[in-house]
């Protein structure tokens, strides 16, 4: 369930922090629960992957943003403690990408 995945990232930080809330928020406009208007905030807009966007390409697009690096980390980890072996090496590239 989507829903027990934000909060496995958001918990990876302080409830005061806005990495926090990012975590909670990170795959909301992707999975489309909320509109692109949130997009606002700056953070999430660099931690929303785009349509037809390349995936390192994507990542790239992260690491420009402090706050969207730890937190798309924190999902990286959360990702790779349940995904396949093609995910995993995905995972694991854009890790060491981001770190």
């Amino acid at each position: 369930m989507k829903l027990i995945h934000y909060i496995k990232v958001a918990r990876h930080f302080s409830v005061f922090s806005e990495e926090f809330w990012l975590g909670l928020c990170h795959d909301l406009v992707e999975d489309g629960y909320i509109g692109t208007w949130a997009l606002k905030w700056k953070s999430l807009d660099f931690i929303t992957r785009r349509e037809n966007e390349i995936y390192m390409d994507y990542i790239q697009r992260v690491s420009l943003d402090k706050i969207a690096t730890k937190v798309k980390l924190a999902d990286l980890k959360e990702n790779m403690k349940r995904c396949n072996q093609s995910l995993f090496k995905r995972y694991t590239k854009a890790y060491e990408h981001l770190s």
